[in-house]
């Protein structure tokens, strides 16, 4: 099925989008299920409504995206450029963003448990009542960054830096900081404890 734009309750299933130009499109409640948008262009794309399930969007150029209560479940965003992109009331559980370009992106409202943003740049960031429940966070730049009412729990932060980040919006159980620059990093008490635990601290 051709691609057209503004698209409004189209199914596109298996479809190989792969290097196509979309920029600028519009999608309404269109459903897109295990198709590959690899090295897509899609600047200024904007998706309402929509949900992407199993999707590649690897080395794609999404940025200024606007996804608007999408979901978008176990899609690999992998090196893939969403500078100044928005995903609000979004749904992205087991996605991949390993390596992605997101400077400017906004996250808000979300549920992105057991996503992965390895080695992604993050500094500054403000995060905004999410669930980040399991997400992988390895090896992030995440100096600067806060994090209003978002679920950390059982995340994963080996090697991240949170250097001056806010962390005293963030539920936090199971968070191993053994490995993490904590330099300057507002915590709360109860933070604080669970912070000493994981470095093997007996509380009494």
């Amino acid at each position: 099925m051709p691609l057209t734009s503004p698209a409004v309750g189209k199914t596109f299933e298996k479809q190989d989008f792969s290097g196509a130009e979309f920029s600028d499109f519009s999608f309404s409640n269109c459903s897109f299920i295990n198709c590959s948008l690899k090295g897509a262009v899609l600047l200024g794309i904007s998706a309402e409504n929509c949900r992407f399930l199993e999707c590649r969007f690897d080395y794609a150029r999404l940025n200024e995206a606007k996804f608007i209560n999408c979901e978008l479940t176990s899609c690999r965003f992998d090196s893939t450029s969403l500078l100044w992109a928005s995903f609000l009331q979004c749904k992205a559980m087991g996605s991949i963003f390993a390596d992605a370009s997101l400077t400017g992106t906004v996250f808000r409202d979300g549920n992105f448990s057991m996503a992965s943003f390895q080695r992604c740049d993050l500094r500054k960031f403000l995060f905004q009542n999410m669930n980040f429940e399991q997400a992988d966070f390895r090896d992030c730049n995440l100096k600067q960054t806060r994090f209003l009412e978002c679920d950390l729990n059982h995340s994963w932060l080996s090697g991240a830096d949170l250097s001056q980040s806010d962390l005293t919006g963030a539920k936090m159980d199971g968070v191993d900081f053994a490995s993490v620059k904590l330099k300057n990093t507002k915590i709360n008490i109860e933070q604080a404890a669970l912070i000493a635990q994981s470095f093997g601290a007996v509380i009494v």
